[in-house]
């Protein structure tokens, strides 16, 4: 069985769409008050769209989950949510919700009862594989099959193997030489999900406050459990990857890495990472500085619309000028990225700017795929709504759910 979380058969029957939202600052929850006692559990329609979000509270991140009927149109905010335990990450395999946050080793299922409710149905402690905190993204859960799948959590490099219908713990292995001291990794499962027997994982470094010129590219063998680790000292900050027809994956930095040198924090220049198919390393041959492929110096991030082109984020000063712009957080989250068309990623060159598009954040912009439309993710600069943009016609580019108070990150199908 293909692995579920590389991409979820599609019911179209009822689709069930995972969002995991980020509010900053003293942002509050529209309609729920937090002086008062939690919602009542929102009812999950057999078409409904659930929401898995976070949202900060008094003390703590406080997690939700929530439904919507649709990703075309409306608005929707948390208020009507059920409320989990700080900071969520979720998956979705087997027609239930997998919950882990932030704090806690414990992982919660989800599953809808009698009446159409989501409630908890099950939880695992991965405290005995060592994580007393789950620090994962969505794409830490790799679900193989009903009795077996793989959470990888980004910090430590442990993997957990455990059973998603029994929620015990299977057995747990670590990636050798990840933790270095002083710095702090951040790895995921790439996008296509894995390959055989081998799972795929990508990787950049912070320390001192900075990105570090510090990538990793991880092939595991599920198997063996045995590992290669190749680290590329050409630039950092791999946030996005997509893979072409050939089997070769290409990553690309944040938009914020071109922010930190412009800035003079560092000297790491922006990139494109390649690793041909089957192999252990990042191609030396090339090297990729996504700013020759747009207009402006500051740019990042592909955005896979398949057939072997992808969306890169640019900024646009005529927008907004960044000369007040003092820390590179500030100049990634102005509404001022514009989105370029680049045709063939294997022979990438200048791209052409899709006009259809309203100015982007140069970060948490997620391409996603919901019953065979596609849509980015447009985010606030303030980080307080988040709305879907159908990009299926990159012609017709509409404007479609926005949610109010928070950031939309990710989705999956619930079978």
């Amino acid at each position: 069985m293909l692995p579920v979380a590389a991409g979820l058969q599609k019911n179209h029957a009822m689709i069930t769409v995972l969002i995991a939202l980020m509010f900053v600052g003293t942002l509050g929850l529209e309609g729920c008050d937090q002086d008062e006692p939690a919602p009542d559990p929102a009812t999950v329609l057999d078409d409904a769209i659930a929401i898995c979000a976070f949202g900060v509270g008094p003390d703590t991140l406080i997690g939700f989950v929530s439904t919507v009927p649709s990703l075309d149109e409306g608005t929707t905010d948390a208020s009507t949510a059920i409320e989990l335990s700080t900071n969520p990450h979720c998956g979705v395999a087997f027609g239930a919700v997998y919950a882990a946050t932030f704090g806690s080793p414990t992982l919660t299922r989800y599953e809808r009862n009698a009446d159409g409710q989501l409630t908890p149905t099950g939880e695992v402690s991965f405290m005995p594989a060592g994580l007393t905190s789950l620090t994962g993204t969505s794409r830490s859960f790799v679900f193989l099959s009903e009795e077996e799948a793989l959470y990888v959590d980004r910090v430590t490099g442990i993997i957990v193997r455990w059973n998603p219908t029994e929620m015990t713990i299977l057995s747990s292995f670590e990636i050798p030489d990840l933790v270095v001291e002083g710095e702090q990794a951040s790895l995921q499962p790439v996008l296509a999900g894995p390959e055989g027997d081998e799972l795929l994982l990508y990787g950049r470094f912070a320390g001192g406050g900075l990105l570090l010129r510090r990538s990793l590219f991880i092939r595991v063998n599920m198997v063996t459990e045995e590992s290669t680790v190749d680290v590329d000292e050409r630039c950092g900050g791999l946030a996005s990857d997509i893979r072409a027809s050939d089997g070769a994956i290409y990553f690309a930095s944040s938009p914020v890495v071109s922010a930190y040198e412009a800035l003079g924090l560092n000297d790491d220049p922006p990139c494109i990472l390649r690793v041909q198919a089957g192999a252990d390393e990042f191609d030396p041959d090339f090297f990729v500085n996504p700013r020759t492929l747009t207009p402006s110096d500051q740019a990042g991030s592909l955005l896979d619309i398949q057939n072997d082109s992808a969306l890169i984020l640019s900024y646009d000063a005529e927008i907004r000028d960044p000369s007040n712009f003092l820390v590179p957080i500030a100049w990634a989250n102005a509404e001022a990225w514009a989105v370029y068309r680049i045709d063939d990623i294997k022979n990438p060159t200048k791209g052409t700017r899709i006009d259809g598009f309203p100015p982007q954040t140069g970060q948490v912009n997620e391409l996603l795929e919901v019953d065979d439309q596609r849509y980015l993710l447009r985010v606030s600069s303030d980080l307080s709504e988040s709305t879907f943009q159908n990009v299926t016609d990159l012609n017709n580019v509409q404007d479609g759910l926005t949610f109010q108070g928070g950031v939309v990150i990710d989705a999956f199908f619930l079978e």
